[in-house]
């Protein structure tokens, strides 16, 4: 029989993680948006979808391994969001995906087994993985458009 507790922790970490996502909070604040930011709003908003999606994957692969998704605690990490310039937090939603993409990297060299674990895993990586590369595109037109105004 297989060990599938590592597994399962793993699983509720990342529940966790996903449960704490910096889009969901700036979806959930009130942010000054111009214009030019449409682009990264809808991503922005297609990120905290992703999350809830995500944390729905988990909850399910810990209930079909024989778990329970661990209790939850709130974050404050990112208190400070409500108010602020929606430009002023797009560094920091790209250190949140870089953080997400490391740590589902390091859950992917962690978990072996069960196979529906490697897989959600694998997936959700993927995912967040292209939508750091978008994020990173749109931030980097930003630099190269700012450039342009002389």
């Amino acid at each position: 029989m297989m060990d599938v507790q590592p597994a399962m922790n793993v699983a509720n970490e990342l529940l966790a993680l996903e449960e704490c996502r910096l889009p969901g909070r700036l979806i959930e604040s009130t942010l000054f948006i111009s214009e030019m930011s449409v682009a990264k709003v809808a991503l922005v908003r297609r990120l905290a979808a992703q999350s809830l999606e995500h944390c729905a994957s988990l909850v399910g692969l810990i209930e079909r391994l024989g778990g329970a998704p661990a209790p939850r605690t709130g974050d404050l990490n990112s208190a400070d969001l409500h108010f602020q310039e929606f430009h002023l937090a797009m560094p920091r939603l790209q250190e949140d995906q870089q953080d997400v993409v490391a740590r589902y990297r390091r859950a992917a060299e962690l978990v072996t087994t069960p196979p529906a674990a490697v897989e959600l895993i694998s997936e959700i990586l993927g995912q967040h993985e292209r939508d750091l590369a978008t994020l990173q595109d749109l931030l980097t037109a930003d630099v190269s458009t700012a450039g342009d105004t002389g």
